[in-house]
């Protein structure tokens, strides 16, 4: 019967946090309990505050005249009763009473939905007793204090064990598709975790960095089975924790780094007393334990330079490209719309914007993207389209010759190209199109006949008429200024160009542009609710606004680079800091949605992280 429950708990917790489903409570209760009120100084008691909600930024009372010998343990539950969810979640403390007196804790906060919630306040006597020996002082003892509505125990402490106590009962493993691959191409890795105990409680310790990798987590849509699973001869319940997509972004040796998760586990008690209540109800003890999972290298090759087409831009997969215009015969002026969608697996969202070149008369403007991709077990796969909006300013007859679309399949090893069919368009002469206009001599030739024809003078006297223009202060300066116009704007020009072969202070220049382009989308998808899209949008504010400004490639971008660079800039301490915490907000909040920091706070967060970057970076 008690085996049957810890595999269901098993299947509870860990389903309950790999859905990341919230409890939904009309009225959030948050409560303060000790059990017990009146102690001897030595003696311990356990301090629990429970709230019945997903909550954060939990913050403790100070404990005056107690000594913290465990704690704070947190621990939550989840439960689904006839349709409906609910949730709780517990951090206790064990305090050791170490003088007399009666203490009274005030309450402790929490934080919900943006709301600050206080605990009752919790009063305790403590009464002279026999002082423990030091021995007991360092070690408490771990009988469990019986409860009839708690049948498993509340325990003094958890006890810590160390990494190899428990390695063969539960560990995390990772699992990938393929050990050596090309730059650009799919590789899967899977977590999973392995146990033969009872989870009480888990949380996410550190994620892996992923350097070197574009990566993207495969959403589970809501489910978290748990297995049996044969290894060795021994049986163990396994829980799928994530599946992540990966793309390695460079050639040479990389590296998945551990996956790491702080445990509660309760173990049966065997070394105590067999009492009848320990017969009925098992007899466990709690104990802290951190579970990582071993590093995974990947041997990436470069992808090879012989036969590489002009048109590749590091599409690796299998694609397929079409091209498709609106219009065919149009007016001048009028506008048309020509699509180049790119399709098929691999690393579509890597695809950059195709180049086509049009004719002169023809204005184009920048592409319009959009995506339809599909991430799931098997990869990556879906199309990307690049809406192209053409205007014709002249009549005519125009072709736009096809696109070359390079990609590198490494199933085969070799780069395939495509082209995409001619388009030849009709341009008929426009409402507003300029009109042809004749020469303005024929005006000029019209003339009053009167004044055509005059007498001829016999006598005529000629005199030179002085000019006063050649030679004069405005001859001069006029004569001098197209000169001086001229190496002006000679000046000018090459500055330009060399400001533009600069990329790295035109990077520096629109760094803060792209970041405000990135947070703009992600307000709209927080208005929109849309959670894991709004997550990746402020990510990528962060990220780029850092490679931009200190012009590192995405692919080198990690924490300790990241710290590095800001420090070498001189960027406070403080200011470097909240950059970390944020990007880490945004990494669990892939991993644990129900967890994360509320949008509109890490929102806030990420445009403040950016305007004092933008102050402190010079």
């Amino acid at each position: 019967m008690c085996y049957n429950i810890e595999i269901k708990k098993i299947g509870l917790f860990l389903a309950g946090f790999f859905l990341a489903l919230s409890a939904i409570a009309e009225d959030i209760s948050f409560t303060a309990k000790v059990n017990r009120n009146k102690i001897s100084t030595g003696e311990t008691v356990q301090i629990t505050y429970t709230i019945n909600s997903n909550a954060n930024n939990f913050k403790a009372p100070s404990f005056n005249g107690f000594k913290i010998i465990g704690g704070p343990n947190q621990s939550s539950s989840f439960q689904w009763v006839n349709g409906k969810s609910s949730q709780s979640l517990s951090i206790s403390y064990i305090l050791l009473a170490e003088k007399e007196g009666t203490y009274t804790f005030k309450g402790a906060t929490i934080e919900v939905g943006g709301k600050i919630f206080t605990s009752n306040d919790i009063s305790i006597e403590v009464v002279k007793g026999t002082p423990p020996s030091q021995q007991q002082q360092q070690q408490p003892k771990q009988n469990p204090i019986f409860d009839p509505f708690d049948p498993f125990g509340n325990y003094p402490q958890h006890q810590q064990l160390q990494t190899n106590d428990l390695k063969d009962d539960i560990f995390i493993k990772v699992n990938v598709d393929k050990k050596s691959a090309y730059i650009g191409e799919q590789i899967t890795a899977t977590y999973k975790i392995y146990t033969r105990v009872d989870i009480v409680s888990n949380s996410v310790k550190k994620l892996p960095a992923l350097n070197g990798f574009w990566s993207q987590d495969i959403d589970n849509k809501g489910q978290a089975q748990l297995i049996r699973e044969n290894v060795d001869g021994v049986q163990y319940y396994v829980a799928e924790l994530k599946k992540t997509i990966l793309f390695p972004q460079r050639a040479g040796t990389l590296e998945i780094d551990p996956l790491e998760m702080d445990m509660v586990l309760r173990l049966r008690n065997n070394n105590r007393s067999r009492s009848i209540f320990d017969q009925f109800f098992g007899g466990y003890h709690d104990v802290a334990y951190t579970v990582k999972s071993k590093p995974v290298k990947i041997e990436v090759k470069a992808l090879p330079e012989k036969n590489k087409p002009e048109s590749f831009t590091g599409a690796v997969g299998k694609f397929q490209l079409e091209s498709k215009i609106n219009k065919t015969k149009i007016k001048a002026n009028e506008a048309i719309t020509l699509s180049y969608v790119i399709s098929g697996k691999g690393n579509i969202k890597l695809v950059e914007a195709p180049k086509p070149e049009f004719p002169s008369d023809i204005e184009s403007y920048d592409p319009k993207i959009k995506d339809n991709i599909n991430i799931s077990a098997s990869g990556v796969s879906g199309s990307r389209t690049f809406e192209y909006l053409l205007i014709p300013r002249h009549q005519g007859i125009y072709t736009i010759e096809g696109l070359n679309f390079s990609y590198f399949d490494p199933t085969t090893g070799k780069y395939e190209n495509i082209r995409t069919e001619d388009h030849v368009i009709e341009v008929e002469k426009g409402d507003n199109e300029d009109m042809i206009v004749s020469s303005s001599i024929a005006k000029q030739d019209i003339q009053v006949l009167g004044s055509d024809i005059n007498f001829i003078k016999t006598e005529t006297k000629l005199e030179q008429k002085k000019n006063y223009f050649i030679g004069s202060v405005l001859f001069y300066i006029l004569w001098i200024l197209p000169l001086v116009i001229f190496i002006t704007a000679w000046i000018i020009r090459n500055r330009y160009i060399e400001s533009l072969k600069d990329t790295a202070k035109l990077n520096f220049k629109q760094a803060n542009k792209i970041a405000a382009k990135h947070l703009a989308q992600a307000k709209k998808q927080m208005d929109a609710n849309a959670t894991s899209t709004f997550y990746e949008e402020v990510f990528k504010a962060l990220y780029d606004y850092i490679s931009y400004k200190l012009n590192i490639e995405k692919s080198q971008l990690n924490k300790e680079s990241i710290r590095e660079r800001l420090m070498q800039k001189q960027v406070s301490a403080d200011s470097i800091q909240k950059l970390i915490d944020t990007v880490d907000q945004c990494e669990f909040a892939r991993f644990a949605p129900s967890a994360a920091m509320p949008m509109q706070k890490l929102y806030s967060q990420a445009e403040d992280c950016i305007n004092k970057l933008e102050e402190e970076i010079k």
